[in-house]
């Protein structure tokens, strides 16, 4: 990629405004609206800030970007740790950086991230037939151990197990 090494680390304050253009991505896509060339208008941009900062409370701990280079962040991860389960919320990789494994890096940073500090499962909700259900049937997550919990017409429900 360019010569440059992708890192995976925790979400400081000055990456929210770049991330904030992620997220807002993730947003349009999860409601089903792909442009490529999409840019956020600074209002829409302040607006995910403010909510994404009050969401976060402890920054580093909930968010997790895939950076190429330095500040150019390519990817993020959100996700809640509760005792024993980390629940992965939005994962979400630039389409032209898709399929180099950078979604799977960033669950692993996860799984050794939440490990020490009890975690013993991953969880995730998926919308079925959605974009985000299409793009997890294809990186194959249950090849990658993940385990189809339960379902309904509004969500599947897949975890895995830490060992």
């Amino acid at each position: 990629m360019n010569g440059k090494e992708i890192s995976i680390r925790a979400a400081i304050k000055e990456d929210l405004l770049p991330l904030s253009d992620l997220i807002l991505k993730f947003e349009r896509e999860f409601g089903g609206i792909i442009e490529p060339n999409y840019e956020p208008t600074l209002i829409q941009r302040k607006h995910a800030e403010s909510r994404y900062l009050n969401f976060m409370g402890n920054l580093g701990d909930q968010i997790l970007i895939a950076e190429l280079g330095e500040g150019n962040i390519v990817g993020y991860m959100m996700f809640n740790h509760n005792r024993s389960t980390a629940q992965l919320l939005e994962i979400y990789v630039k389409p032209t950086f898709r399929g180099n494994g950078i979604g799977g890096r960033l669950v692993l940073q996860l799984e050794q991230l939440v490990r020490p500090r009890g975690a013993s499962a991953l969880e995730a909700q998926i919308h079925p037939g959605s974009h985000i259900h299409q793009q997890a049937l294809l990186s194959g997550w249950k090849e990658a151990l993940w385990e189809e919990e339960g379902s309904s017409q509004e969500l599947i429900t897949i975890s895995r197990r830490l060992v």
